[in-house]
């Protein structure tokens, strides 16, 4: 399961840096998918560096997905080895605040 989802997490890495649009059927299914798991989850999580030996926070992005993709390109993907925090200002200024919103969707899944 985890190697399908960094698949597809890298193939809409990729059409993003491509310029492609998604379709807007993908979109809400995700946005409404994350919603159900986001929804079981409590409000504050306690993290711990035991498993992985440290974690990346990640923040004000504002809508720039190159900064977002950079940051990805230094850090890797987030996954259970691998894991971000993702703390606030997302999509508030920038060009590209739908295409930060679907990575950082994707990423809880």
């Amino acid at each position: 399961a985890g190697e399908a989802w960094s698949e597809s997490l890298r193939n809409v890495l990729e059409s993003f840096q491509a310029k492609q649009l998604l379709h807007a059927k993908y979109i809400v299914g995700l946005i409404q998918e994350a919603k159900a798991i986001l929804r079981k989850q409590p409000n504050i999580n306690r993290v711990s560096t035991q498993a992985t030996g440290e974690i990346t926070i990640c923040g004000d992005i504002h809508g720039r997905l190159d900064d977002l993709l950079i940051i990805f390109s230094k850090n890797g993907l987030p996954s259970p080895t691998n894991p971000y925090i993702f703390n606030g200002d997302f999509v508030d200024r920038g060009h590209h605040s739908t295409e930060v919103l679907v990575e950082i969707t994707k990423t809880i899944f």
